[in-house]
C-alpha cells in the first residue's frame, strides 16, 4: 500500500500483486536503466519497457515478494509500480528462482542496493549497482541486515564469522571489509550510522543484556549510551552527530 500525505489516498500498488514484503523506495530509475537489463526477460510475460512507462508517471519502488507454489515458496526482490511489478534479479540473472533473497536496502544516492541472498551457497550481503551484481561479504559464516552509511559508501552488516555475531563494514566497490564491532564473549548487532558517518550505534549484551553502544568507525573508541535494567533494542539516531 502507498499513502498520498497530500491527498490522504491510499492505493493498491504492485498490480495487486499478493505476498509483498519490506517495501522500499528507489528515488530515480537511474540504477535500473544503467543496468541494461536482459529485454529479452518480456518473452516470460514481463514487459519492461511498459514497466519503464509506468515508473516513470508515478515513481518505483523496491520490495521482498513470494514466488512459487505452495509447498515451495521462496523470495525475490521484485521491482513495482502502481500498475506493476517485475522480478528484478531475472533482469540481471535468469537463475534467480534458485535462492532466497531479503532485506533490501537502497543506498541514500540511489545508485545502489544491498540485499541478503544465499545465491553463494551461504548466506552473504550481494550489492546490485552499475557494475551489475556482486558478493561483497563472501564469507562461509551468515552474513545479513546490510546498512548503507550516509554517503552511500559503506555497508555496516552482521556476521557470525568470528563463531559470535559481530558488526562489520565493507567498502562495497573493492569488498573490502572491515571489523567494527566483534568480540568472543558477547554478540553485537543491529548497527545505524551516526549522521557524518563517523560513528556506529549497535545493540550489545557485553553487560550481560542488550543495551546501546556507538562505536567511532576509524579509531574503535566505544561508548556505552544506555543502562537501563530492562532491554535497550533497535537504535536510531537523532540528526546531532556525537561531539
Amino acid at each position: 500500500m502507498v499513502y498520498d500525505l497530500a491527498s490522504g489516498e491510499e492505493t493498491t500498488w504492485a498490480g495487486e500483486r499478493a505476498g509483498m514484503m519490506w517495501p522500499v523506495w528507489l528515488p530515480h530509475l537511474g540504477l535500473l536503466l544503467a543496468l541494461d537489463p536482459d529485454i529479452e526477460v518480456t518473452l516470460e510475460g514481463f514487459d519492461f519497457e511498459a514497466f519503464v512507462n509506468d515508473a516513470l508517471i508515478d515513481g518505483m519502488g523496491l520490495a521482498i515478494g513470494l514466488v512459487g507454489e505452495p509447498g515451495n515458496l521462496s523470495t525475490e526482490p521484485m521491482l513495482t509500480t502502481r500498475n506493476m511489478s517485475m522480478p528484478f534479479l531475472r533482469l540481471l540473472s535468469r537463475d534467480s528462482l534458485r535462492h532466497v533473497e531479503w532485506a533490501i536496502e537502497i543506498s541514500t544516492r540511489g545508485d545502489a542496493i544491498a540485499f541478503e541472498s544465499n545465491d553463494g551457497g551461504f548466506r552473504d550481503i550481494f550489492v546490485v549497482s552499475r557494475r551489475g551484481l556482486n558478493n561483497v561479504s563472501n564469507h562461509h559464516a551468515a552474513d545479513w541486515n546490510p546498512v548503507w552509511s550516509n554517503d552511500g559508501r559503506w555497508v555496516a552488516f552482521e556476521s557470525f564469522r568470528g563463531g559470535r555475531r559481530g558488526i562489520h563494514r565493507v567498502f562495497y566497490e573493492t569488498a573490502r571489509i572491515f571489523s567494527v564491532a566483534v568480540a568472543d564473549d558477547y554478540d553485537c548487532w543491529s548497527p545505524t550510522w551516526g549522521p557524518g558517518d563517523e560513528w556506529i550505534a549497535f545493540v550489545s549484551d557485553e553487560s550481560g543484556r542488550p543495551e546501546i553502544y556507538a562505536v567511532h568507525v576509524e579509531s574503535g573508541r566505544r561508548r556505552k549510551l544506555t543502562d537501563y535494567p530492562g532491554y535497550c533494542l533497535a537504535p536510531a539516531w537523532y540528526a546531532e552527530p556525537i561531539p
